[in-house]
């Protein structure tokens, strides 16, 4: 069986803090970072960055504020899928404006009522908090984090 390629990103501001989102209808101490499948022509980074842009309407074209570390690629559990994961580390004298920025759901989730949006909450976390939060697979990639950024 073929499994499902899914990249996504670690989105870390200046100030360590990690964007995490809840997926709609999962239980509220269970949060994600950004992440999806990627499509056939894509490579595992335009992935990342489409689905970004799909669920935080966070639109990260413009990396030159941003540090980007490929990370390793993770297997979940049920052995289904495999994670390609990206930190973005916003750079000390980035001016990346985080007020403005509107973090909202841009994808839904089809159903027999026409839809809900793939995530329904958003917030930043330290990466210790964030351990408490995601996704076993995800939280594998937090030490290296700490390591990048010290």
């Amino acid at each position: 069986m073929a499994k499902t390629i899914a990249a996504g990103l670690f989105i870390v501001r200046k100030d360590k803090k990690l964007l995490v989102a809840h997926p709609t209808n999962h239980k509220p101490n269970f949060w994600s970072i950004p992440k999806g499948k990627v499509e056939e022509n894509e490579t595992f980074l335009e992935g990342a960055l489409r689905e970004t842009y799909e669920e935080t309407n966070i639109n990260l074209v413009d990396t030159n504020k941003f540090q980007i570390y490929p990370m390793q690629s993770v297997n979940y559990s049920h052995k289904k899928k495999i994670l390609y994961p990206f930190l973005f580390l916003e750079k000390p004298d980035s001016k990346f404006d985080w007020e403005k920025q509107e973090i909202k759901c841009n994808s839904n989730v089809p159903d027999e009522r026409g839809g809900f949006p793939e995530m329904d909450a958003f917030k930043w976390v330290t990466l210790e908090e964030a351990r408490e939060l995601l996704h076993e697979t995800q939280v594998a990639c937090i030490d290296k984090i700490l390591e990048i950024i010290g």
